[in-house]
Parts: C-alpha cells; sequence; structure tokens
C-alpha cells in the first residue's frame, strides 16, 4: 500500500507539474504573441501576414510547452523529436513553393521596396501595385491586364520603384536628317524646352547631340518632371519638335 500511495504521489505530482508547464507555455505564448502583434501593427505589417506570423509563433510555444511537459512523466521523447522532424520535412518539401512565397512576401511587406499604388518594374512586368498578399503581388499593368507575381520571384529579380521620388528625368530621342542645321534647332528646342509648364526649371534641362552618322543625328532632350506628367510632357515636347522641323521641310 505504502508503494502504491508513493507511485500515486509522484505522478500526481508529476501531471501537476506537467499542467503547470502547459499552462505557463500558454501564458507566455499568449503575452509573446501580443507583444510580437503590437510591434506588427507599429510597422503597418497587413492583417492577414500579422495573423499567420502570430498563430504560427503561438503554435509553436505550445508544442515546446508540450514536449517539456512530457519529459516530466521520463518518457524518452527522442523518437517524438524525430517525428515532428520529419513530418516537418516531408510537409516543407510538399510546401516549399508557398513556404519561399510567404517569406518573400514578409520580406516585401518589412523591407517595402513599393507599396500599394506605386508603380514598379518587378518580376518581368511593369505596372501599378494594386496589392500585396503574403504569398503574392498583383499589379495592374498599362494595358489593363491583372497580373499575379508570386513573391519569391519578385525578390529573386531587381525591382524598379518609379513612384519613390516624385520628380524624373525623361530622355526623348529626336532622330534628324544630317543635313539640318543643328545649332538653330538645338536653340529652338531649349526655348519649346522653357515654355513648357510642366517642365521644371530645376534640374535644368538639356538638349544634346548624343549621336552622329553620315545619314542622321540624333538629339536626346533631357528634362526633369512629376512622374504624374511624364506623358504629357513627353507629347508636348516632341510635338512642338515635329511642327519646327516641319516649318524647315524636315519632318521627323
Amino acid at each position: 500500500m505504502e508503494e502504491m500511495a508513493g507511485i500515486l504521489t509522484t505522478y500526481t505530482w508529476r501531471i501537476i507539474t506537467a499542467l503547470v508547464i502547459v499552462l505557463v507555455g500558454i501564458l507566455l505564448a499568449r503575452v509573446i504573441t501580443r507583444f510580437i502583434e503590437r510591434i506588427l501593427i507599429r510597422i503597418d505589417i497587413p492583417s492577414t501576414t500579422r495573423g499567420f506570423l502570430v498563430s504560427f509563433i503561438y503554435v509553436v510555444i505550445i508544442i515546446i510547452a508540450i514536449v517539456m511537459a512530457l519529459t516530466r512523466f521520463e518518457i524518452d521523447i527522442g523518437p517524438l523529436i524525430i517525428g515532428i522532424g520529419i513530418v516537418g520535412f516531408i510537409a516543407g518539401l510538399a510546401i516549399q513553393g508557398a513556404l519561399s512565397n510567404a517569406v518573400a512576401g514578409i520580406m516585401i511587406l518589412v523591407q517595402r521596396p513599393f507599396q500599394v499604388g506605386d508603380i514598379v518594374e518587378a518580376g518581368g512586368e511593369t505596372g501599378e501595385v494594386k496589392e500585396i498578399t503574403t504569398t503574392s503581388t498583383v499589379i495592374d499593368t498599362p494595358q489593363n491586364v491583372k497580373v499575379i507575381i508570386p513573391n519569391a520571384k519578385i525578390l529573386a529579380d531587381k525591382i524598379k520603384n518609379y513612384s519613390t521620388h516624385r520628380i524624373r528625368r525623361i530622355s526623348i530621342p529626336v532622330e534628324i536628317e544630317a543635313g539640318v542645321k543643328v545649332d538653330s534647332l538645338l536653340e529652338h528646342i531649349k526655348h519649346i524646352i522653357s515654355t513648357q509648364e510642366k517642365v521644371l526649371k530645376e534640374p535644368p534641362s538639356s538638349a544634346t547631340i548624343s549621336s552622329l552618322s553620315s545619314s542622321k543625328i540624333v538629339i536626346t532632350v533631357k528634362v526633369w518632371c512629376s512622374v504624374d506628367d511624364i506623358e504629357e510632357v513627353s507629347h508636348n515636347i516632341l510635338y512642338e519638335i515635329k511642327k519646327e522641323l516641319e516649318s524647315r521641310g524636315n519632318p521627323l
């Protein structure tokens, strides 16, 4: 009887200790995940990604607490850990692509190489960013085509963000015949630039010869303007240059 009582007492304390470990694990999981969630909210991580990260961390902490609780019963947890590792490895292989896209998505959301509304060149596509999810980024192209790009593909290549700076320099090549009087044409192009209201005064604009051959001359016009005015400025300058060349009998 005494031996039975001793065994019951021992296992009772082990059960109590195991329960305490699990309860402490649950408490720690809640405290840690709340703290992490506040940080994620502060750095403006989207709710979908935030929920995924918080849930993942919570589950990991609970699993660790359960494993620690099992050690109180002198259970050999080696095979259990190996089993968890094997299952995790198989699951990792099965969802390798999704995991790489999820990790890439988190990096994009944290590093912020672009935001919703930016005009970017990424993953082989150019257009306006409409949505950034954990696994993919949605871009609307100038042809009004919706493109969904895996985040891993975006991070694997260079990213050009045309919206980071609100002003940009645009280069407009103008190809003319070699017989055209270049000096007077350059002066007139500079006059055209000066009359464009949406061309910025600073940084300064320029019009220079960039290429020369026996049959043609290429003049490159470089001006600065707001990103919202690029198409309009390019059109207006080319239109005025075309009119000037036609008046001289030298159409483009």
